[in-house]
């Protein structure tokens, strides 16, 4: 549901940095959430963020993992309803390496 003008940039330095802009803000109890994705659909999370009313959010959190092993950066939206697992939402998703 991200409207065609929202976008994404990472920056992989020490950790990860998301920068995003144009997404709906976050509603009440939901969040938007970063993960690594890997060809073979395994999913890492890289930590979780909410969206201002502007449309903006920033991100700043340590690699667990090398980003190379896997294919995308994906940022989806998630229910506030306590189950870890992807929603299956993705509103952003990017390759790892261009």
């Amino acid at each position: 549901d991200a409207p065609r003008t929202a976008s994404g940039r990472i920056t992989v330095a020490d950790g990860v940095s998301l920068d995003v802009s144009g997404l709906p803000r976050s509603r009440d109890g939901d969040f938007y959430e970063l993960w690594l994705l890997g060809a073979d659909k395994k999913l890492v999370s890289l930590g979780s963020f909410a969206v201002g009313a502007d449309g903006k959010a920033r991100l700043n959190v340590p690699l667990p993992v090398n980003p190379a092993k896997f294919t995308y950066f994906d940022v989806s939206r998630e229910p506030g309803d306590g189950n870890p697992a992807h929603s299956g939402l993705s509103v952003l998703r990017g390759r790892t390496s261009q």
